[in-house]
C-alpha cells in the first residue's frame, strides 16, 4: 500500500472521527516532537497558523515529488532489475582493471 493511499484513509477516519466529535487519529500515529508543535501551532493567530502550514504542506509535497517515476521510468527501472548482472570473481576484476591501466 502506498503512503498517499494510507495519508487518504487516515484523513478520512480523522474526518468521521472530527465528525462525530472524536479527537482526529493522527494524535496516535505521529511522534511526540510533531504532536508538541502542532498543540504549540494552534495557539498561534490565524495568520502565523496557516504560515505554519503552508510550510507543512511544502515539506509533504517535496517529499511526494521525489518518489513519482513516469510511466517510461518506470519501465526502464523494470526492465534494468529483470536483466541478470554478470559478476565477477575478484581475479577477474583485478584481470579486468590491470588490461585497463
Amino acid at each position: 500500500m502506498t503512503g498517499r493511499v494510507v495519508a487518504t484513509g487516515l484523513k478520512s477516519l480523522a474526518r468521521s472521527h472530527a465528525a462525530d466529535g472524536l479527537r482526529p487519529c493522527y494524535y496516535a500515529i505521529t511522534t511526540k516532537r510533531l504532536d508538541d508543535a502542532i498543540t504549540r501551532i494552534r495557539e498561534l493567530p490565524p495568520q502565523r497558523q496557516d504560515e505554519a502550514a503552508e510550510l507543512l504542506m511544502s515539506l509533504v509535497e517535496q517529499d511526494a515529488d521525489s518518489v513519482h517515476l513516469t510511466a517510461e521510468q518506470a519501465a526502464e527501472v523494470h526492465r534494468r532489475l529483470s536483466t541478470p548482472v554478470e559478476t565477477l570473481s575478484h581475479a577477474e576484476v583485478r584481470a579486468r582493471f590491470l588490461r585497463q591501466t
